[in-house]
């Protein structure tokens, strides 16, 4: 069994590694050989544009090690990318090569004739992690353990496992459908997004996953002639054909200013943090003063919208005060989606990633990124990304110390769910503190302006004749800050998942305590920690939703 390149950071070792770009390969096995040295310089030309591209960015290839294709194009990245890694030992990058395989690695190798049987031997060796349906309950599907999917369907289980995680896949095919269960036509169309005659899941036909990108090279192979007629090489973004390889590479350019940052000044991973991870620390820290500028900002926005409509009490400010917060109007919004969105992402990303490292820990199958609802949010969508390829690092790393025990990773998500519990139940009574304010301000500028209002019609005076307007503008900045901050929907949410949480809390308790055997004590704990980790997303998924809603506008 390959394991990962250090085999001293263990399951419960901090976790310093870069974000990578997973780069999946699908295709024929059967190339015609004269054609296959064209095929491969491009592949080489994408590949070094690909690292020049992303220079902070490890990149991790996700191969089948089929014959054919499939090996060439290994060959190529251990050549070109894991290279660099033995010349430059001391640099941060380290571009990894992640065999997935659709059966344990003896039956596999049956398929391979004699003399490819010592190729696939060799790059099996050389893989920094090697998954196969005996450690990856994903590829293993509903095989019993220990056992293969029956031919063809494991090849389609590996198909969706190479969709799912890979964000870029590079696909050697020539364009003829052959009509067979996990076949690169197959793997093809679930990278475009598109409906396959022969799916196999809901994913493939609700198209759940975030957009995916590829290049398709064409390559004639021996079966079936395919169309000639095809480009020699074709970039995709899902269904959509691009220009260059670049039109594809938005997304993974997030990732590359996150790994940029972490180069340039790594996070200091905490002992208390509930993920010993620098990546979760960085994120952590970015949502934190995010939020301190986000409150400035609305701060400043409210107060100067205050201004602004006061101005409007005075009649040599009427005009210009008129064409002031019709700029304000269009300006603050912008303005302030800008600080919001930067704090909701890391916010998102941090939180995330918590409930990931515990359900991998754990062997929980279900994926976070499935669960975080940000489709009709593109912005969102690199975050979604770097979970896929955090949760493949996470499996080829935990893949390499099988049966590392539940009670360490269930230490950690009792003390988790504890201080959520705790910084819930605070935050609901600081925030129904401040819904209260709100409320009181409101209540006394109102009464204030209606008095003033009552003293000025028995007395008309030019003198305090602002001050119902004043009074007034202040009750309705109160109610406005109140709906911007959504106190009230806050505390109602927050309190239904302290309520959880504790539920959970009590799930893991009980489990731990009962006497049973310890594959059915594990199973128990695996179901709480998959129960409070989805509520953890449904919680964030709603406070997503509400605080993009939340938008102020002085004109409103």
């Amino acid at each position: 069994m390959i394991t990962t390149p250090a085999p001293s950071n263990g399951p419960q070792q901090p976790d310093k590694s870069l974000i990578p770009l997973v780069l999946g390969v699908v295709g024929h096995r059967d190339p015609i050989q004269a054609c296959v040295p064209q095929v491969v310089e491009r592949f080489k030309e994408d590949l070094r544009q690909l690292l020049h591209a992303l220079p902070h960015t490890p990149i991790l290839m996700l191969n089948g090690l089929a014959t054919g294709m499939d090996s060439m194009a290994a060959e190529v990245f251990l050549e070109m990318a894991v290279s660099r890694n033995a010349t430059q030992p001391h640099a941060p990058l380290h571009h990894l090569l992640v065999a997935a395989l659709p059966q344990h690695p003896n039956r596999y190798r049956i398929d391979f004739k004699p003399e490819e049987q010592d190729r696939f031997d060799h790059l099996l060796m050389r893989c920094h992690a090697v998954l196969h349906p005996g450690n990856c309950a994903e590829l293993r599907g509903e095989a019993a353990p220990g056992e293969d999917l029956p031919s063809p369907d494991c090849y389609g289980r590996q198909g969706i496992f190479l969709v799912r995680h890979a964000y870029l896949v590079a696909a050697f095919f020539n364009g003829g459908e052959t009509m067979e269960m996990g076949g690169t036509g197959q793997t093809i169309a679930l990278q475009k997004g598109e409906v396959h005659p022969l799916f196999l899941n809901v994913d493939e036909v609700v198209a759940a996953r975030e957009p995916g990108a590829m290049i398709e090279y064409h390559t004639p192979r021996h079966k079936n002639a395919g169309n000639n007629e095809r480009p020699a090489r074709a970039y995709w973004l899902e269904t959509k054909a691009v220009n260059q390889l670049d039109a594809t590479l938005k997304l993974p350019a997030a990732l590359d200013r996150i790994n940029a940052s972490l180069l340039a000044s790594p996070a200091t991973i905490s002992a208390d943090a509930p993920v010993q991870s620098m990546l979760w620390r960085h994120v952590d820290q970015q949502a934190v003063q995010g939020k301190q500028r986000f409150l400035l900002c609305c701060y400043a926005f409210v107060g100067l919208g205050g201004s602004i409509g006061f101005l409007l009490t005075f009649q040599p400010y009427l005009v210009a005060g008129l064409l002031t917060i019709l700029l304000a109007a269009v300006i603050f919004p912008k303005l302030q989606r800008k600080q919001k969105q930067a704090f909701i992402e890391n916010r998102c990303l941090a939180e995330a990633l918590t409930v990931q490292q515990f359900w991998s820990e754990m062997e929980v199958e279900a994926d976070v990124a499935d669960l975080f609802r940000t489709q009709t949010n593109t912005n969102m969508a690199w975050i979604r990304m770097v979970l896929r390829s955090k949760r493949l690092q996470l499996i080829a790393r935990l893949a390499g110390f099988p049966g590392s025990g539940a009670i360490a990773p269930v230490s950690a998500v009792r003390r988790w769910l504890e201080e959520q519990v705790h910084w819930l139940a605070i935050t609901c009574i600081r925030y129904k503190r401040c819904d209260s304010r709100c409320l009181w301000i409101a209540g006394l500028a109102y009464a204030g302006a209606l008095a003033s209002a009552i003293f000025i019609a028995r007395q008309p005076t030019t003198q305090i004749a602002w001050l119902p307007e004043f009074f007034f503008i202040i009750f309705v900045l109160s109610l406005g800050f109140r709906e911007l901050m959504g106190y009230a929907d806050m505390v109602t949410r927050y309190t239904r998942s302290r309520e959880q949480f504790e539920r959970g809390l009590q799930a893991i308790q009980q489990a731990m305590a009962t006497n049973s055997t310890e594959q059915q004590r594990t199973m128990r704990l695996k179901c709480a920690v998959e129960a409070v980790g989805r509520e953890k997303i449904d919680e964030l998924n709603d406070w997503v939703t509400s605080q993009l809603q939340r938008v102020y506008k002085p004109v409103s």
